[in-house]
């Protein structure tokens, strides 16, 4: 094995000039061109030289460590046949032209392949490509390659704790042994270049994207250990309908980024313990994806996802669907596009004080639990498709229907909190038949904005004002079809409401129903020891009036104020009440319609005849 020096300053490497060599640093020119036997040195001595390489040449090793020149590659490369030590040094002064590529080639067992580039920076790094051997493969920490490449190689690389760059592709094979390390490997392509990663179903090293104007994209499932982070700095993803399997995901940045998800690629975390967010895009400014957006996260203890706090938009939420955990929360303001749970998860959704803003549908399943309190808020807020609340029973918390021009649709019973709200700001809410309970109903912005009510019953469980709904100068459209209004609480409660039209509204709960506002039903009712009060000056109409209390239990109907209120009976018939107590009420019509048997007379009432109606007479 002998040394050979590059005395020949600016020059040609090719397979015949003997000038150019010397078997020592500085020497005579004349030694015979490198031979795969011989180590070849360039170093300070051929410092500012530029060497042209001309054919494909097979050495020892080869050693630039102190080259301060440039080495133009072209279209050639250097094979490497040594073995056992290391078999390139490099130099951070140097410059690589061309595709610079190295080859190793030795084909035994024994010992370790080290590379030492001395350098992470594009243009001074080469490409390696391992084709044979089944011995062992290593790089120096820090340092950088273009291209890594280990067809052919069914040997062990186990990086360990070395962080290394890479600016070209990352080529692995099912053949070799690979232990993954806690090192980061840093992706830096170059704006314009495509890097490909091959993992052939191994796990790999953490890795950290951040080649600006570059794409990564995956020639399969791409796998990192459980424990390891993959973190989108920028530049572009490419799962080209692959998966990507890592510990933790991050993009937590406003630097312009990209995924694109293809028709089937995907994310999914597998977080072995505990992380404040197994998958944090907390920032998605500058963030943009294409494709279908799906993310599956998990982690060994609670997974906490965070996604669009700051940046968020319809246009940058994505999907995500949990299979399984130990626990499931999203962090407070983040934006995402669908939620769903599928039957596999079955233990708690801990939505805690956090709002969440959905651009997509909600869909829980029978199995699991949820945690709302108070604070909680879910706002559904598309502006391009319907939205669709998949509940299966299970409770939420205040739900804002805040959808402009489109709709959000109940595909289930709705349960609310006991402080959960329906805020109904624009956009379309479709009951779709289903029934309600909840605390409250808010409807007041001028917004155009229309409530379906369907044929169920939506029962409002709260004291307070439980119903707050206007007709917005015109903006809003109730269609009650069949609906029931049922307030339920024993405490007192009010109804504002003013110009709008409603199917049945039925006090059930013995605290007072205050009903704030002209507005035409299709029955008014109050259960026997309820109370009605109506606003001073106001009009309610109905199509029927069902006041029916007991001697024990009579229902008390009165005004706000002292000044009175009317009850317009519309649709023919009479009505009928019995044991109840009234004041300051106008009853129209006027003449043989109003009857109140075994009823009180207190006072400012007009066109009630306080006895029951005539046996002969038929009343609604």
């Amino acid at each position: 094995m002998a040394n050979r020096y590059w005395v020949g300053g600016t020059g040609t490497w090719d397979s015949s000039n003997t000038a150019n060599w010397s078997t020592s640093s500085g020497g005579t020119a004349g030694a015979s061109v490198p031979v795969s036997s011989d180590i070849v040195r360039i170093d300070t001595v051929s410092s500012t030289c530029i060497i042209t390489l001309a054919y494909i040449p097979q050495v020892v090793y080869f050693y630039t460590q102190n080259f301060t020149g440039t080495f133009d590659f072209g279209t050639n490369k250097i094979q490497l046949t040594g073995s056992g030590t290391t078999l390139y040094i490099g130099s951070s002064a140097q410059t690589f032209t061309g595709t610079p590529v190295l080859e190793l080639i030795y084909a035994g067992s024994s010992g370790t392949r080290s590379l030492g580039t001395n350098s992470n920076a594009f243009g001074k790094i080469p490409s390696v490509y391992v084709t044979a051997g089944s011995d062992t493969f290593s790089i120096t920490s820090t340092n950088g390659l273009v291209d890594l490449n280990f067809t052919g190689f069914t040997g062990t690389w186990s990086p360990s704790t070395n962080n290394n760059t890479f600016y070209g592709n990352l080529t692995l094979t099912s053949s070799m042994t690979f232990t993954a390390g806690s090192g980061v490997w840093s992706l830096l392509g170059t704006t314009g270049t495509t890097q490909v990663i091959t993992c052939a179903g191994q796990s790999l090293n953490p890795i950290t994207q951040a080649g600006g104007g570059a794409v990564v994209q995956l020639a399969g499932d791409l796998i990192l250990r459980n424990d390891a982070t993959y973190n989108l700095a920028s530049g572009t993803l490419d799962l080209n309908n692959f998966q990507l399997r890592t510990g933790l995901f991050n993009s937590n940045t406003s630097n312009t980024r990209s995924i694109q998800f293809g028709t089937s690629g995907s994310i999914r975390t597998i977080w072995p313990g505990t992380a404040s967010s197994v998958f944090d895009m907390q920032v998605t400014t500058n963030f943009t994806y294409t494709g279908t957006p799906t993310i599956y996260p998990w982690a060994g203890t609670e997974t906490t996802i965070r996604l669009g706090v700051t940046g968020g938009t319809e246009a940058n939420a994505l999907d995500f669907i949990i299979n399984s955990s130990n626990g499931f929360s999203i962090a407070t303001n983040s934006k995402i596009r669908n939620l769903t749970f599928t039957s596999s998860f079955v233990t708690s959704w801990n939505a805690q004080l956090h709002n969440i803003t959905f651009y997509g549908s909600l869909t829980l399943n029978t199995s699991m639990s949820t945690t709302f309190l108070s604070a909680n808020t879910l706002i559904f807020a598309s502006a391009s498709s319907t939205q669709t609340i998949s509940s299966a029973g299970k409770i939420l918390g205040t739900i804002v229907v805040s959808s402009n021009a489109q709709t959000v649709q109940l595909q289930s019973d709705l349960n609310l909190s006991t402080s959960g709200r329906l805020i109904i700001s624009s956009g379309t809410f479709e009951a779709n038949n289903k029934n309600l309970s909840l605390a409250a109903v808010a409807f007041t912005s001028t917004t155009t904005k229309v409530i379906n009510m369907g044929s169920g019953t939506w029962t409002l469980v709260t004291s307070g004002t439980v119903w707050t709904g206007t007709t917005g100068n015109g903006a809003t459209t109730v269609n009650p079809s069949t609906s029931i209004i049922v307030t339920s609480n024993s405490g007192a409660k009010t109804f504002s409401s003013t110009g709008l039209t409603y199917y049945n509204l039925i006090n059930t709960g013995t605290g007072a129903l205050t009903l704030a506002g002209s507005n035409t039903f299709n029955n008014l009712a109050a259960l026997a020891g309820c109370a009605l009060t109506f606003s001073s000056n106001s009009i309610t109409t109905s199509n029927t009036f069902t006041f029916v209390g007991t001697s024990s239990l009579p229902i008390t109907i009165t005004s706000t104020s002292t000044q009175a209120f009317t009850l317009a009976k519309r649709g023919g018939c009479i009505v009928d009440m019995q044991y109840v107590n009234m004041a300051k009420c106008t009853a129209s019509p006027v003449t043989n319609t109003w009857y109140a048997g075994n009823s009180t007379n207190s006072g400012s009432n007009s066109g009630i005849t306080f006895s029951s109606a005539p046996a002969l007479l038929g009343f609604i």
